[in-house]
């Protein structure tokens, strides 16, 4: 039933779900099918529709299981929070009429506010540059996006804001909290959040996805044989055997040799931006007082 703008030919086009997006959808669904509420982290690798799926997702909450459940979403940046509320729009819009009508409107005159006629749900967006939009309303559901790219503001950091936020979200069914984030190194508020729910110290669904789980990431190969060699004769073919071994296709190391050569990308901004596994996701800046 929904509209996006594909990644690679800009058009628009039926939603359909990739193999790192299901891999995040089965983590909702486990927990809203238990009856528990949904609390996931998300660490990723960069462009593969976590944040799509995400907001369709709650807005399949709001128009097909609840009335008056607000989503709240926050990104790093203004323009971010825009591009996200632009999808749920465009989701609107091209809603299947023999399905229902989603009806946007302004929420009490806000430029940021929207509130949907039907079902009297409001979609709350903003960024953690101008946090203050948020006070004031009752979300069933939060999606914090980029959370380790939140810098300190003059009105609020970043931890405190999460923490204002979190008890605002009632811990019932159907109920939301989502941090998603490329990772950015050690001991931030994202990395301890990741690490607490890797080690079972928190209820959140800890959910990595590495950069070849995303279907973009893959580059024709016409000799098999010769691009095997390479492997095996290049200083770093250790690392890609070992990525092999993780998961990845001979089409994914392609791309990443080339990617990696052709954008003069050290290893530390691959694996920050491109990674293949939660140790290298969190990687810090390679400049380590200890071994």
């Amino acid at each position: 039933c929904i509209t996006i703008q594909d990644k690679k030919t800009l058009q628009f086009t039926r939603f359909r779900l990739r193999k790192a997006q299901r891999k995040l959808l089965l983590s909702f669904e486990k927990q809203r099918l238990a009856g528990d509420p949904i609390r996931t982290i998300v660490a990723k690798a960069r462009q593969w529709g976590g944040s799509t799926l995400t907001e369709i997702y709650m807005m399949w909450i709001q128009q097909m299981h609840r009335e008056n459940w607000h989503i709240a979403v926050i990104a790093h940046l203004d323009d971010a929070a825009k591009h996200i509320r632009g999808m749920y729009v465009r989701a609107a819009k091209y809603y299947p009429n023999n399905v229902g009508t989603i009806t946007l409107s302004p929420y009490e005159r806000s430029s940021k506010n929207l509130i949907c006629k039907e079902k009297g749900c409001i979609l709350g967006v903003g960024s953690v540059e101008n946090p203050d939009q948020f006070h004031g309303y009752s979300y069933a559901m939060a999606h914090l996006s980029e959370v380790s790219r939140w810098g300190e503001t003059a009105k609020k950091s970043a931890n405190e804001l999460i923490q204002a936020l979190r008890p605002t979200v009632p811990d019932v069914p159907y109920s939301m909290i989502v941090l998603e984030s490329t990772a950015n190194g050690r001991g931030n508020m994202f990395h301890n959040e990741w690490v607490a729910a890797t080690t079972g110290e928190s209820r959140y669904d800890p959910i990595f996805v590495s950069w070849f789980e995303i279907d973009l990431y893959q580059r024709p190969i016409k000799d098999r044989q010769d691009f095997i060699h390479k492997m095996d004769t290049h200083p770093k073919r250790e690392y890609w055997w070992s990525l092999w071994m993780k998961g990845s296709t001979l089409e994914g190391i392609a791309w990443y040799m080339f990617f990696q050569s052709a954008e003069n990308l050290s290893d530390l901004q691959m694996w920050r931006q491109y990674p293949s596994d939660a140790e290298e996701a969190f990687s810090s800046t390679g400049h380590r007082v200890f071994s």
